[in-house]
């Protein structure tokens, strides 16, 4: 799996994913896009493919994990909450198939 880039390391493992997560799921994420959709477009226009390959590779990292720890890990990076842990799986499965579905496509 390709690295993360060098001015994410300091967030420690599954860096690239914590960048997204924090920088895309703040607190006034709907007011700046009506959905996740557009979250998700935003990400995927704001990465290169290698980008979203490792960004792909560690939400399936993360997938791994219980629904309990899923969900801890996306409460430590982001102010903006999801009803129950199993919403908040399904929401990561979602990002990493539309972002799986995206790549070789432009914007």
């Amino acid at each position: 799996m390709t690295r993360d880039p060098r001015h994410l390391v300091g967030l420690g493992e599954l860096a690239t994913l914590k960048n997204a997560i924090a920088s895309w799921y703040h607190q006034d994420a709907f007011i700046d896009c009506g959905s996740h959709e557009e979250i998700w477009q935003d990400i995927r226009r704001s990465h290169d493919q290698e980008s979203l390959r490792l960004l792909i590779a560690q939400i399936e990292m993360l997938l791994k994990q219980t629904d309990g720890e899923i969900n801890a890990f996306w409460g430590c990076q982001s102010a903006y909450g999801f009803a129950n842990e199993t919403e908040t799986r399904g929401i990561l499965g979602q990002l990493s198939k539309f972002l799986s579905d995206g790549i070789g496509m432009d914007g």
